[in-house]
Formats: structure tokens, C-alpha cells, sequence
């Protein structure tokens, strides 16, 4: 992972830590979006209220109506096994609906409807939860 990586996290994290998860403006989707996929980002930002709305708005702009879709079938992203990889700074975890990053010796995503930090090895990866890393070169600022 490049330091223009690195500095690009910590000042995402900084904006979204500890604020409140608003669906269409500050959700762990857009959080993906803003790091990791900045053109998409700006097509997505404050166009959806609800989960449904939000799907339908990727599925008529991507093609995908969750993050997993986007994740498994995008040539950007790998997934990974859990049980066999460690998770490292940069890599995505997710659950479902939602996703959060590996950063440092922490997962930063939505923990009880507001952003925050867990120690990573407090993070569970369950039978639903997916490990994915990026394997392309990051968008550009």
C-alpha cells in the first residue's frame, strides 16, 4: 500500500469518524465509494434515502445491487479466504449490506449506527462475512 493511500484513509476517517450513519449521505457504502471508487461516488452521493432506493440506484447505474455483488465481480477487487489470508491496511471487509476498511490495527466501518474504529481483532469474520483486496492501481485524487 502507497503512503497517497494511506493519507487518503486517514483523512476519510477523520471526516466520518464518529458521525452518524445517514443512508445516501454518510453510509458505509459511500465510505467504500469515497476511498476506493471516487467516480462512483459522486453518482450515488445523496440520491437514495432507504437500502431499497440505494439498490436501485446501483443496480441501474453498476449493474450491482449491493457491495458484495460489486466486489465479487469487479477485476479491481480479489476476495480472499479468511482462514488462510490476514487481513491488511487497505483490504475491505464485509457483511451483507455493509462494509468497512482495514486500517492500521483497526476495522473502521458502522458500529451501532455510528463510524467508529474496533480493534481488528475484535472483528469476527462469520460465515457471512467476506475479505476482499483491491489488486489494481488506486484511483487518483
Amino acid at each position: 500500500m502507497t503512503r497517497k493511500v494511506d493519507t487518503r484513509l486517514l483523512k476519510l476517517i477523520r471526516k466520518y469518524n464518529n458521525t452518524p450513519r445517514v443512508l445516501g449521505y454518510s453510509d458505509c457504502n459511500l465510505f467504500f465509494a469515497e476511498v476506493y471508487e471516487p467516480e462512483k461516488y459522486d453518482k450515488i452521493v445523496g440520491k437514495a434515502d432507504s437500502v431499497l432506493s440505494f439498490a436501485r440506484l446501483c443496480k441501474a447505474s453498476f449493474g450491482v445491487t449491493s457491495i458484495d455483488e460489486f466486489l465479487t465481480l469487479s477485476d479491481d477487487y480479489e476476495q480472499l479466504d479468511p482462514l488462510m489470508n490476514r487481513p491488511a491496511e487497505g483490504d475491505l471487509i464485509t457483511n451483507g449490506l455493509n462494509v468497512g476498511i482495514v486500517f492500521h490495527d483497526s476495522f473502521f466501518g458502522v458500529f451501532d449506527d455510528v463510524f467508529r474504529a474496533v480493534k481488528l481483532r475484535r472483528v469476527k469474520l462469520t460465515n457471512k462475512g467476506k475479505l476482499f483486496r483491491r489488486t489494481t492501481e488506486w484511483p487518483q485524487l
